[in-house]
C-alpha cells in the first residue's frame, strides 16, 4: 500500500507519496511568501497554501495508484477563522509575528503563569493562538462576529480536503487554551478568556480517518474520491517520530526554518518546574510518551538571509568551514523567542576583521546556531532530560557540516535519515498503522526508516562556547538595559 504525507510549512508545502516500506516513489513542494503588514507583523494567506496544495498533489497524482490515504502535518499556533461561507477572513498570524506582547500582560492578570503551566505544558509565550485570539478581540473586533468556525493550519487543509474538521492533542497543545493532562480544551482557560470552543474542532488521536476526499478536491487534483483523509499531527511530533525517536531518551533534532529540540520520555517525568524555562511538553502520538521541547525560531532562516545576501545557494554548494576562534555570530535574526521570550538581542557578528570574508562568515552562523543548540540542550539536561540517542532531520540535516559542527559542539553523536523530510514519513507511518499495515510504531519504524549516516565528536568546542555565552549574555543585557 501506499499514502500520501502532506506538510505545510512556514515557506513552503511538500507532499510524498511513501509505501509501507518507506520507498519515495513521487514528491513535490511549493514554495509560498510571508507577508509584513506592519512593523513585527509576519502573517501567511491561507487561499494561497491552499493552491500550492493543490497545485503539489495534482503533480504527484500520476504516481498515485494503490495509494490508501493522506494525512496532514502543519505549523502550529497559526489559526485561520472561516466565515459561515467557509472563507478565510484574514490571514493567519504566524509565530514569527511579535505583535501580541500586551496580550501577554493581559492573560498574566487573569492566570498565573505557574497555573497556565500546569493545564496547558506550554510556556506563557505570545507565539500561541490564545494570544492572537486575545489581539483580533482588542484590535479587530469585528473579525471575531463574522467567526464560523476556528481552524488551526493543518485542521484547515483536512476541512478543504474532505470537508470534516477535527485535531489531534499535539497540534492542539499549541494553543495555551489545550487540557494537555486530560487532552481536551481546557474549560478554565475557555471560561477565563471567552474562547469559543464551539467553533473549534474536535480532538481526536491521529490517525483518525476524518473522510474521504471531496469530489471537488478529487476532479481538481486527479486524486481519487476513495482516498482516506486522516487526521495527522504537529510538524514537530511527526517529525519526531519520522526521525525514528520513538523511545524515551531519543531526542530529535528538527532543523527546518526554526530549530526545535525534541525530547521523548514518560508523562510521569513531566518536571513542572520547568514553567518559566521556555520548555513545553507536547502529547506524543503514544498516549504514555510526551516530547520535552524547546526551540530557537531563527535557525533556518539565518542560512536563507546568508544566501540572499550573498546571491549563493548554500545546499548545493557550501563553503568550506573556516571560523577563526574569534569570530562570533548571535543568531537572532527572529524577534521573538520561546525559550526566552524577554530576550531582545539583535543578531550580530563579533570579531569582524579585514580578513573577514563570505566564508569565514558563513562558518560563523552555522556555529552560532549549533551554540545556541547547547544552549538549549543544557536547559534541557537541566531539568532531568535523559539523552540517549540523537536523531536530526530536516533541510539542515542536508549540510555535513552543520551536522558534524553540531555532534562536535553538543558532544553527542547525531544520525542522520536517507529520506530528509521526516515529518511526511511520520505521517505515512501514522497511515501505515491506521491501514492495518503495522501493528505499532516500533514495527513501522524497523520498516519504513533507513538511516544515512552518524557524526560522532571527535573536538572540543568548550572554551569557545562559554566565550559565546559571556559575549551572549553582554550583548542581552546591553540591549535589556
Amino acid at each position: 500500500m501506499k499514502y500520501i504525507g502532506l506538510d505545510i510549512g512556514t515557506s513552503s508545502c511538500k507532499a510524498s507519496i511513501i509505501d509501507e516500506c518507506g520507498t519515495v516513489s513521487m514528491s513535490a513542494s511549493r514554495e509560498y511568501t510571508l507577508t509584513h503588514p506592519a512593523p513585527g507583523f509576519v502573517e501567511i494567506d491561507p487561499e494561497l497554501v491552499w493552491k500550492s496544495v493543490c497545485d503539489i498533489l495534482r503533480e504527484i497524482a500520476p504516481a498515485s495508484k494503490d495509494t490508501v490515504s493522506i494525512a496532514v502535518s502543519s505549523i502550529g499556533e497559526t489559526m485561520v477563522l472561516l466565515d459561515k461561507f467557509d472563507r478565510p477572513i484574514v490571514n493567519g498570524i504566524v509565530y514569527l509575528d511579535n505583535r501580541c506582547q500586551s496580550e501577554i500582560a493581559d492573560i498574566m492578570t487573569k492566570i498565573g503563569e505557574r497555573e497556565l503551566f500546569e493545564i496547558t505544558l506550554v510556556p506563557m509565550n505570545q507565539m500561541f493562538s490564545l494570544s492572537k485570539l486575545l489581539w483580533y478581540r482588542k484590535h479587530m473586533p469585528k473579525v471575531l462576529e463574522h467567526i464560523s468556525k476556528i481552524c488551526l493550519f493543518g485542521d484547515f487543509i483536512s476541512y478543504k480536503l474532505c470537508g470534516e474538521t477535527a485535531t489531534d492533542p499535539a497540534t492542539a497543545s499549541r494553543t495555551m487554551f489545550f487540557d494537555a493532562v486530560r487532552l481536551d480544551w481546557s474549560d478554565r482557560i475557555a471560561s477565563l478568556f471567552q474562547v469559543p470552543v464551539e467553533k473549534i474542532p474536535k480532538i481526536v488521536p491521529s490517525g483518525t480517518c476524518l473522510g474521504k476526499l471531496l469530489p471537488s478536491v478529487a476532479k481538481e487534483t486527479g486524486l481519487s474520491e476513495e482516498l482516506r483523509v486522516l487526521c495527522g499531527a504537529h510538524d514537530q511530533a511527526v517529525a519526531t517520530l519520522g526521525s525514528g525517536s520513538i523511545r524515551e531518551g531519543m531526542m530529535t533534532l528538527g532543523e527546518g526554518t526554526s530549530e526545535s529540540l525534541n525530547l521523548i520520555l514518560h508523562r510521569e517525568k513531566i518536571n513542572l518546574a520547568t514553567f518559566q524555562k521556555g520548555i513545553a511538553f507536547e502529547p506524543f502520538v503514544d498516549k504514555d510518551l510526551y516530547i520535552m521541547t524547546i526551540g530557537h525560531n531563527a535557525h533556518g532562516i539565518c542560512v536563507q538571509w546568508f544566501n540572499e545576501l550573498f546571491k549563493t545557494d548554500s545546499t548545493h554548494n557550501e563553503p568550506s568551514y573556516d571560523c577563526p576562534d574569534d569570530l562570533f555570530f548571535l543568531p537572532f535574526l527572529a524577534k521573538t523567542s520561546v525559550s526566552e521570550p524577554t530576550n531582545i538581542s539583535p543578531a550580530c557578528f563579533i570579531g569582524l576583521g579585514l580578513t573577514t570574508n563570505q566564508s569565514k562568515l558563513y562558518s560563523a552562523i552555522l556555529e552560532g546556531l549549533s551554540f545556541e543548540s547547547r544552549v538549549l540542550l543544557n536547559t534541557l539536561q537541566n531539568f532531568g532530560g535523559i539523552i540517549h540517542e540523537v536523531r536530526a532531520t530536516g533541510g539542515g540535516s542536508r549540510s555535513d557540516t552543520l551536522m558534524k559542527l553540531k555532534a562536535d559542539i553538543l558532544n553527542q553523536a547525531i544520525t542522520t535519515q536517507r529520506y530528509k523530510n521526516a515529518g511526511i514519513l511520520g505521517l505515512c507511518m501514522i497511515e501505515a498503522i491506521s491501514s492495518g499495515e503495522y501493528s505499532s510504531y516500533a514495527e513501522a519504524a524497523t520498516n519504513m526508516i533507513q538511516t544515512s549516516k552518524t557524526f560522532l565528536p571527535d573536538r572540543s568546542y568548550d572554551q569557545k562556547f562559554e566565550r559565546y555565552r559571556e559575549i551572549r549574555t553582554a550583548i542581552s543585557n546591553l540591549f535589556r538595559a
